[in-house]
């Protein structure tokens, strides 16, 4: 059941190359998992393509990583899942470490650079790649869940990239959450921006409430691996329930 999160928000057909489609997109149900890491600033600087976006550290050489499971239960396109591995940048302000990371982790607006943004079908992958230019690519992505876990399986055929194991924590409703996610298309920085209304949400900061185990046998294995990520998570965040809505991608200069 939705609630009147989608009330008063108008939509607008839209053709990007040669692509249509009616944004913005309404998600009616979701599940995500997070866990945020620090990995080696230096590694992760190489990987952003725009000089106007900075990784937010921790302390000096030590950034963040967020990998986040999705499980869209009820988009208006068929249901389909999702994986994204991204960095939490600032734009064009040079961050100050540890504040930086500190008003990151309790903002209700968070920004990031999507490094890595796997799914599960092509309408899925088109959308994305053409609307947004999301380093999207077909994967196979499950979740098993029982009553203590959720885990999400990433696999390349029959190849396992990563899993992730998140506890049930206790959730609550919260505020409306902004994601902010840049991408760069033909030399161009854009800004994606996405609502989250988390019906239930919960956070811990203890290590042993995520796990991502990664395997060295996948290129993007390998390349998640050189990251440098810490042994254990700095942040997790759980939500079951939650509703979301996703709009145009927008020149930076527009916002």
């Amino acid at each position: 059941m939705t609630t009147n999160f989608f009330d008063n928000i108008q939509k607008w057909q839209i053709e990007r190359n040669g692509t249509q489609g009616l944004l913005p997109a309404f998600y009616f149900d979701n599940l995500f998992l997070t866990g945020v890491y620090s990995a080696s600033t230096k590694r992760v600087r190489e990987l952003i393509p725009h000089t106007d976006l900075h990784p937010v550290e921790l302390w000096p050489g030590r950034c963040l990583v967020a990998f986040t499971a999705f499980e869209y239960r009820k988009p208006e396109i068929e249901p389909y899942n999702e994986f994204s591995i991204s960095f939490i940048v600032s734009y064009k302000k040079i961050p100050i470490p540890i504040i930086s990371a500190i008003k990151a982790f309790s903002s209700s607006v968070l920004a990031v650079y999507v490094w890595q943004l796997p799914v599960t079908t092509e309408a899925a992958r088109t959308g994305g790649v053409d609307f947004y230019n999301y380093p999207k690519f077909l994967s196979d992505i499950r979740f098993i869940k029982t009553k203590d876990t959720v885990t999400c399986i990433l696999k390349d055929s029959n190849t396992e990239i990563l899993r992730m194991i998140g506890k049930i924590i206790p959730t609550k409703e919260v505020s409306p959450i902004r994601y902010v996610s840049y991408t760069v298309m033909q030399n161009n920085l854009l800004a994606i921006n996405t609502l989250v209304n988390p019906l239930e949400f919960g956070v811990s900061n203890h290590n042993d409430d995520v796990v991502i185990q990664i395997e060295n046998e996948h290129p993007l294995g390998q390349e998640i691996n050189k990251l440098g990520l810490g042994k254990h998570p700095l942040s997790y965040q759980f939500s079951p329930r939650n509703e979301s809505i996703l709009f145009p991608a927008r020149n930076v200069r527009d916002l």
